[in-house]
C-alpha cells in the first residue's frame, strides 16, 4: 500500500502517519520502495507532470509476526469516566 491508502483505511493524520511509518521502517517491520517510473509517469494528467512518486509499504516477516500478536491481544483501551 502507499501511504495515501494507509491514511483513509486508517484515518490516522499524515502527521502522525509517516512519522509512524519511518520509525516502523528503521525498526525492520517496514520495507519501502518508491512508484515504478513507468508508473509514476504514467499517472500523468495529459499536459501537467506526475507529481509526487508514491512510496509502497509492505511489512516485514518480523513486522507481520508483531503485527499478528498486537491484533491476536489487543484490549480495547478504558475510556475515562465523563462529568459534565
Amino acid at each position: 500500500m502507499d501511504g495515501a491508502q494507509i491514511h483513509t483505511r486508517t484515518g490516522l493524520d499524515h502527521g502522525t502517519l509517516y512519522p509512524q511509518l519511518k520509525k516502523l521502517e528503521q525498526a525492520g517491520w517496514l520495507t519501502s520502495r518508491p512508484e515504478s517510473e513507468e508508473s509514476w509517469l504514467g499517472r500523468a494528467p495529459l499536459g501537467c507532470g506526475p507529481g509526487r512518486r508514491r512510496t509502497y509499504y509492505a511489512l516485514t516477516a518480523e513486522g507481520l509476526r508483531a503485527a499478528t500478536h498486537e491484533v491476536q491481544n489487543h484490549r480495547p483501551r478504558r475510556q475515562k469516566n465523563r462529568t459534565t
